[in-house]
C-alpha cells in the first residue's frame, strides 16, 4: 500500500474499496495488510523475547458489509434499550465506525489481546491495558508502527 488515505468520521471510503495486499493470518485466519502482518509478527517477536504473554488477533480487516453489521447491531442494542433509533445510531458511532469510516477497512487496524483472554465472551476489554503485555504495548508497540488504542 503506496498511497495515503484518510479514514475517520468525516473521510470515508466507498462501499467497494478492498485493500490489494490483504493477506490471512495462518494462526487466527483473520484478514490484514501485508506489512500489518509482518509487523504484528515481529511484535509478538519483541513479546517472546521479554517473556510475555503473545497477542492474539481479534479483528483485522472488515468489508463495508460487515462493518455495516456491526454497527446496525449497536444500533438494535441500543434501541432494545429504550433509545429512538436517531438517539441509537448517535450512541452506536461513539463505539462503532459508521461503515465505510472504519480503519478496519483499510486492513491496516488490527484488534488484539492476549492468548489467555482470547477465551473470555469479549476478550476486548480495558482491563488489557492492566496485564504485563498490555503495559509493554502502551510504551512499545510504536517500534513496529502501530499507535495504541481502545
Amino acid at each position: 500500500m503506496n498511497d495515503v488515505c484518510l479514514v475517520n468520521p468525516s473521510h470515508g471510503l466507498s462501499e467497494t474499496f478492498i485493500p490489494e495486499d490483504l493477506i490471512q493470518d495462518p494462526t487466527s485466519g483473520i484478514w490484514v495488510c501485508e506489512v500489518v502482518l509482518h509487523a504484528f509478527i515481529r511484535l509478538n517477536n519483541r513479546l517472546f523475547n521479554e517473556w510475555l504473554e503473545p497477542l492474539s488477533l481479534v479483528s483485522g480487516y472488515r468489508s463495508f458489509i460487515y462493518q455495516q453489521k456491526l454497527f446496525d447491531k449497536k444500533i438494535a442494542f441500543y434501541q432494545k434499550q429504550g433509545m429512538d433509533e436517531t438517539t441509537a445510531k448517535i450512541e452506536a458511532a461513539k463505539i462503532v465506525a459508521v461503515p465505510g469510516h472504519s480503519e478496519h477497512q483499510l486492513g491496516l487496524a488490527i484488534d488484539v489481546t492476549t492468548w489467555s483472554m482470547r477465551v473470555l465472551e469479549d476478550p476486548l476489554i480495558i482491563s488489557f491495558g492492566e496485564t504485563p503485555t498490555g503495559k509493554w504495548l502502551l510504551k512499545n508497540s510504536y517500534l513496529e508502527g502501530f499507535v495504541l488504542r481502545y
